[in-house]
């Protein structure tokens, strides 16, 4: 897992495995989640909770797929976060 925190940006990828989409196997996927104003948190603290999105200037969510030398990209805005047991 690759992880960096530099001021306001929080930025996470992990390299993931399944199954083919029409040909294209998954490469990798990143949140970003930017917070220029650090105020998405309070504590360092793990959070109990999913944080509110609304604080986030950026809130996207990225997969990428590969083909031989072609590389796919998706990208979303997350609109939600839930928490599941």
């Amino acid at each position: 897992m690759l992880s960096s925190l530099t001021g306001d940006l929080v930025n996470s990828g992990l390299s993931f495995a399944g199954p083919d989409l029409t040909g294209y196997s998954p490469e990798d996927f990143a949140l970003v989640l930017t917070d220029s104003d650090l105020t998405a948190f309070s504590t360092l603290a793990l959070p109990l909770l999913p944080p509110d999105l609304s604080f986030f200037e950026h809130r996207d969510l990225s997969l990428s797929f590969v083909r031989d030398y072609t590389i796919a990209y998706v990208t979303m805005e997350l609109t939600g976060l839930t928490l599941t047991r």
